[in-house]
């Protein structure tokens, strides 16, 4: 175990190869990928937390995917259904306790930052901002440094996290179904400076993004009426 925690940071230290790399200025999501994962860079102005609604009818949105997890299968929508505290327009909601959000992402004055510890204060300074945003999850990586997860090194999925790479927010996800220890494997690989795990599972992991043409590409096709929270990545329209 420690020789592997070991490799993975020596690894985080590199940069993977990246092929067929988009330009990411001229499209509203850039995407690339090596052998095993998906890159995706929305082109954003702006970063929200929709909650209780996908905003498919948004056209500002260019990416939305699932964020923090949801505490229980309901159909009908509450705050409290959101595993940890949360911003969403500014305004700060308690949520459910969740002892697996060790991290926090947040924006607030047109900036983002990956938090970690979590710390509820973090969102208070969120909701000072009327468009800020803010949700707790489990964190992997901080610093470049790999952080012992909670979650099993060996059950096998397809894994998602939000991250900054090279001085870019990026969503990853793993191509196929492949162990969460490779998943962070992969992470290090790369070059990972933060990350942060999004909900996924079938479902959860419906997510989407929007071309320059306002064309909507569905990542996961299948969606389910559980879903309670997304990350959203705004352009602002001409």
């Amino acid at each position: 175990m420690r020789r592997f925690f070991f490799v993975c940071l020596l690894f985080s230290l590199t940069s993977c190869s990246l092929t067929a790399q988009e330009n990411l200025f001229s499209c509203t999501v850039g995407r690339d990928s090596t052998d095993e994962l998906f890159f995706y860079y929305p082109q954003f102005t702006s970063i929200g937390l929709a909650c209780g609604t996908m905003p498919y009818n948004d056209t500002s949105v260019v990416f939305c995917a699932e964020a923090a997890y949801t505490h229980a299968i309901r159909r009908k929508f509450s705050h409290d259904n959101i595993d940890g505290c949360h911003v969403c327009d500014g305004v700060k909601y308690t949520g459910a306790d969740c002892k697996d959000n060790t991290g926090m992402f947040v924006w607030h004055g047109g900036a983002w930052q990956f938090v970690y510890p979590a710390n509820d204060a973090v969102m208070d300074s969120a909701a000072t901002d009327s468009c800020g945003m803010g949700f707790g999850q489990t964190m992997l990586i901080y610093h470049k440094a790999l952080l012992l997860p909670v979650r099993n090194l060996k059950q096998v999925a397809h894994f998602r996290a939000l991250c900054e790479r090279q001085g870019q927010l990026c969503v990853i996800d793993s191509k196929d179904t492949v162990t969460f220890g490779h998943f962070l494997y992969l992470l290090c690989a790369c070059g990972v400076e933060n990350a942060l795990y999004m909900d996924m599972g079938s479902g959860w992991n419906h997510s989407w993004y929007r071309e320059v043409d306002g064309t909507l590409r569905e990542i996961y096709p299948y969606r389910h009426p559980y879903c309670t929270n997304w990350i959203v990545f705004r352009r602002k329209e001409n």
